[in-house]
């Protein structure tokens, strides 16, 4: 009779373990996702590094404010800019914040969000210099940009040799050295170096610019319409509720 009743507990309890198992695995699944956000964290203002180790600036105040809004979860993670795309086309990352211009290139390979900013490319020189005012007048000098930018697919398609640099402050602190002749930049980025930055507002300027105003976004993997939703929701809101506004003006960038 007891042999009979602890093969019977034996049974129940090989019956009920895989239930518990399978409890477990959806409890697990159930877990919010956060979605992994690139960002190259060298570009002031819109993206990076304050003195205290924090990621900050115009994208990432917006892209947490866009989180907060439709109710996910993000992580900011700084990687190299000219691997944002690519690792977005890979899956590796969820969303790209790092003053994407929208291209009909990069569409191709990824979905954009509604445009969180327009900016045209600003050329920088030396305080000392003259003669540089427009794209013609950078054809045969020494000109830095960054990797994998607009700014240097701008600047090649316009017949200008460029230098190009894995972070934007290395090629305008080679500016500031002497070492090039100009540095096309995104303008609200340009402006940042020049009119905000105590360390070259004395030798740089803003020299000239070109091109006409280009749209920036938040890049998606393409075919996540469910995210690219919850991104253009969350823009939209923050666009009515003047939060935006406000982001642009924290950061000099009405």
């Amino acid at each position: 009779m007891k042999k009979t009743l602890a093969i019977a507990i034996l049974i129940a309890l090989a019956v009920a373990l895989p239930c518990f198992a399978q409890g477990g695995s959806e409890a697990t699944s159930t877990t919010e996702k956060a979605y992994t956000v690139a960002a190259s964290c060298d570009y002031p203002p819109l993206e990076y590094i304050d003195d205290n180790g924090k990621i900050v600036g115009y994208e990432m105040d917006l892209i947490q404010a866009i989180a907060n809004e439709v109710g996910i979860k993000i992580k900011i993670v700084n990687v190299s800019f000219d691997g944002i795309i690519a690792g977005i086309q890979g899956k590796q990352y969820d969303i790209g914040a790092s003053g994407l211009t929208i291209t009909e290139d990069r569409k191709a390979t990824c979905d954009f969000s509604t445009p969180v900013l327009q900016f045209s490319l600003s050329i920088v020189t030396k305080k000392d210099t003259e003669g540089i005012f427009s794209e013609n007048d950078l054809v045969g000098k020494k000109v830095g940009v960054q990797l994998g930018t607009t700014c240097q697919f701008a600047c090649e398609d316009a017949g200008i040799a460029v230098k190009t640099y894995d972070e934007a402050p290395s090629a305008v602190l080679d500016l500031a050295n002497g070492n090039l002749d100009a540095v096309v930049l995104d303008s609200v980025v340009a402006n940042d170096f020049v009119l905000s930055n105590d360390s070259y507002s004395q030798v740089l300027k803003v020299s000239g610019s070109f091109q006409n105003a280009d749209d920036m976004g938040l890049a998606v993997i393409k075919g996540n319409t469910a995210l690219l939703e919850k991104l253009n929701e969350g823009i939209e809101k923050l666009q009515q509720s003047g939060k935006m506004a406000q982001l642009k003006a924290k950061y000099g960038l009405n």
